[in-house]
């Protein structure tokens, strides 16, 4: 009996398999087309087309372009004597990956924890990279699932509030997590830091040892849930402190750290923005950057104005590389890669096996005391 639960492109899969094993689909009998099958189980053609592009991958099924799909030849030395389980167990198991991009700092534990925990599963992963730009994301979905990945793990790009190929994921019943950040307008499930709690953590760290006026650095953080967390976790830390906010001191528009904004020209105008930050108000002793290549940014345009760091103003953030002997220079909040990417290909299995999970899962990051911060006078 089918699993109410499964996808819905697993449903297909099984009904054709087992016309298949009943004899009623002999070898090179042609099957129904995507648009049939789509018809007949009133889903989209992307779920029809999976299904066949299971059985292909299979060797149960061939595709002849513009002819359609055909039984093949050696169907009965593949499924004879096996259930449909057996096939499942026997074939190669896939998953997909997307992610925006990695470095030092972030993204490279993320991949280590899927692929350690897919391999534990039994899964390999394919993995691509959209590089922040929704095009070429959109070509890594539909590539992958031409490939015939039985699910995928998606780190939407950043700034984005909707996403087509991912709405379509979606309502098809596929398989799939969101990772890092999540899409107001997909109710897709993810796995995300708890970035709300951390950013406040972060803050109060700073208030504790004394700092009041705290420059905020961030790219827009309009449609990226990430961002936008971690701003609320620095608003309600001043509400906790009952420490008012002022909004002078934000720089909202930091551009040169955006996957598709890497230039030199833009590192230059960035650093003059922070530049005429600090030296237009004298009384900032503390910046929160909401990543860590902002903060690396920060530094650099400190050094060139003569402040020392932390003597003349403190800085954290989020994440930062290791130096030596697992010491940090930054004081920032650590994000658990790892476990996040585990989690992630944790929660595809279970989607895959048509279990109901959770819509969101948090990871508590550890904050860090770095060198990046110092106590400052109650007078200053």
């Amino acid at each position: 009996m089918n699993n109410m639960n499964e996808p819905l492109y697993q449903k297909i899969y099984d009904y054709l398999l087992d016309k298949i094993k009943a004899g009623e689909y002999k070898p090179g009998d042609r099957v129904p087309s995507e648009m049939e099958l789509a018809i007949k189980f009133n889903v989209s053609r992307i779920t029809s087309k999976k299904a066949l592009e299971v059985l292909t991958n299979k060797g149960i099924i061939y595709r002849i372009a513009g002819k359609g799909s055909f039984i093949s030849d050696e169907v009965e030395k593949i499924i004879n004597g096996n259930t449909i389980q057996d096939i499942e167990n026997n074939s190669s198991k896939l998953i997909g990956f997307i992610i925006s991009d990695f470095t030092d700092t972030f993204g490279t534990g993320l991949i280590l924890g899927v692929e350690e925990e897919a391999a534990k599963l039994g899964y390999n992963v394919v993995i691509r990279r959209s590089h922040g730009d929704e095009k070429i994301e959109e070509e890594a979905i539909n590539s992958l699932f031409s490939l015939g990945v039985d699910g995928m793990i998606i780190m939407p790009v950043q700034g984005e509030y909707y996403s087509n190929e991912i709405l379509k994921l979606y309502l098809d019943e596929y398989p799939l997590i969101l990772l890092d950040r999540y899409l107001k307008g997909v109710p897709v499930p993810y796995v995300s830091s708890d970035n709300f709690n951390a950013a406040r953590n972060l803050t109060n760290h700073l208030f504790e040892t004394g700092h009041k006026n705290i420059a905020l650095l961030t790219t827009p953080a309009v449609n990226t849930s990430t961002l936008e967390e971690r701003l609320n976790g620095f608003i309600k830390s001043h509400a906790d402190q009952e420490i008012p906010l002022d909004q002078s001191i934000w720089l909202t528009d930091i551009r040169s750290t955006l996957p598709d904004q890497f230039t030199e020209e833009n590192i230059e105008k960035d650093k003059s923005k922070i530049i005429n930050l600090i030296e237009n108000n004298p009384q900032i002793t503390a910046i929160f950057a909401t990543e860590y290549n902002i903060a690396y940014l920060a530094l650099k345009a400190l050094d060139y104005i003569g402040k020392k760091i932390p003597e003349d103003i403190s800085i954290v953030c989020f994440d930062g590389p290791y130096m030596r002997f697992n010491d940090y220079f930054f004081t920032h909040a650590r994000q658990n890669e790892m476990k996040m990417g585990a989690k992630a290909v944790d929660l595809l299995k279970k989607l895959i096996d048509g279990e109901d999970i959770p819509k969101k899962t948090l990871i508590e990051p550890e904050i860090i005391i770095g060198k990046t911060t110092s106590g400052v006078s109650l007078e200053i």
